[in-house]
């Protein structure tokens, strides 16, 4: 049974120490804020249980990780820019969207999730994590959470990584022109901007694709530059979105 823990479990602080953080310059009521987040921890991870018992039973066999990095690195944590003290130990886990926790480096398995927030950041291994609002389908509609990496600083435009694993059912062959694959996780990589602290929006490296969001004047005279060929998805991305705000 996975064990419920609340978000001043995860950063082993005392009622006084969590006391010592504010929002937006006020202070927060100690038993207000802690009924709130203990109740959001507890959703989260029902969720998060949830998630993992169903990879557990729909397959026997998965080729995969739901990882790119299974081991827990030193994480550093700030929450309104302050630095949470204790040492904490993450990973992301890239099919549930969440950031696991651990007090050991050496874990394997962990019953423990950082609470998401949007003033909560996680640098782990040189990567910085975001929890940030973005559209989640194709028509820009729908809205949902989740981890971003920023790649680049400067206003009003900032690139973000999401990077996933999605899992694939396995298939069986029914008749022998067919092929049957195992259940699986797949890699995918996405790129997004933010626009002034707006909802995030995905955005890929194709002409159209910069000129759905992006003025055509911008785009033609960034495009022009000699910088600009050759380059793979992500640096292709943020080299335009760092010349863009140069033009803005």
């Amino acid at each position: 049974m996975r064990q419920i823990f609340t978000y001043s479990a995860a950063f082993l602080l005392t009622l006084t120490t969590y006391a010592q953080f504010d929002r937006g310059g006020e202070k927060i009521s100690e038993g207000l804020a802690w009924g709130q987040w203990d109740g959001l921890a507890i959703a989260q991870t029902r969720r998060f249980q949830k998630d993992q018992e169903y990879l557990k039973n729909s397959h026997t066999f998965v080729q995969g990780s739901p990882y790119y990095d299974r081991t827990f690195k030193k994480a550093e944590v700030t929450y309104y820019d302050q630095t949470i003290p204790q040492d904490i130990y993450l990973r992301y886990n890239a099919n549930t969207d969440e950031l696991e926790m651990s007090s050991y480096q050496h874990t394997g398995e962990t019953e423990q999730m950082l609470l998401p927030d949007r003033e909560l950041k996680a640098k782990i291994d040189g990567e910085t994590f975001y929890y940030r609002p973005y559209y989640s389908n194709s028509k820009n509609t729908e809205v949902s959470n989740g981890y971003f990496i920023k790649l680049t600083e400067g206003s009003p435009y900032q690139l973000y990584l999401k990077k996933s694993m999605v899992f694939r059912e396995a298939k069986v062959a029914r008749t022998s022109l067919e092929r049957s694959f195992p259940a699986r996780f797949e890699e995918k990589i996405s790129y997004y901007f933010e626009f002034i602290e707006n909802t995030l929006t995905p955005i890929k490296t194709s002409k159209s694709s910069l000129l759905k969001y992006i003025d055509k004047k911008s785009v033609n005279t960034i495009l022009k530059k000699s910088t600009m060929s050759s380059k793979d998805d992500q640096e292709f991305l943020m080299i335009f979105f760092k010349e863009l705000n140069k033009l803005q």
